[in-house]
């Protein structure tokens, strides 16, 4: 029995310096262009205002020519903390376009958040869609805008009110 208590006595005296000797998480400042930081700036006050912490450690975002001749606008590299944006349409891209395609690509490689093809009335109810559709329509994306970026943290956001999700009563 005496062993035991010296064991509970010696695991509580030293429980605290086993705590503060474990490794911090190395923070890697983000490196990308200053081209993006408006959207970057952006998508973590968002992210904040709605009580999601948005860690941006070890994100490289840089433009690339390497999407000439094909659909795509962007790519977060998978199992990387690095998106890749199309030089040539962010050079003709209005403000809508620019945002939500660096949302959505943070979106990925950021929050861990998958496609979202969900539709409404004709219009997809996420900045998650698998297709750049702010182009032609600007007034939709302002219009919704809040809602849209709602979505994108929702399932970051810590209340359940505010995610809408109801708990059943659980019956003993």
């Amino acid at each position: 029995m005496k062993q035991l208590f010296l064991v509970l006595v010696l695991a509580l005296v030293l429980s605290p310096l086993a705590i503060s000797v474990r490794p911090q998480k190395l923070y890697i400042p983000p490196q990308y262009s200053a081209d993006f930081e408006p959207q970057v700036a952006s998508f973590i006050q968002n992210g904040e205002s709605r009580g999601v912490v948005v860690d941006m450690s070890g994100l490289i975002m840089r433009f690339t020519d390497m999407f000439e001749g094909t659909p795509v606008l962007g790519v977060c590299v998978p199992n990387e903390v690095v998106v890749l944006i199309s030089q040539s349409f962010w050079n003709k891209a209005d403000p809508a376009e620019r945002e939500f395609l660096i949302w959505h690509e943070l979106g990925h490689c950021i929050l861990g958040r998958e496609h979202s093809t969900w539709m409404h009335e004709g219009y997809p109810v996420s900045i998650m869609y698998p297709v750049e559709w702010a182009t032609n329509h600007e007034d939709y994306y302002y219009t919704h805008r809040n809602e849209l970026i709602d979505e994108l943290y929702k399932p970051f956001m810590a209340k359940l009110h505010e995610i809408n999700i109801t708990v059943p009563a659980v019956s003993d």
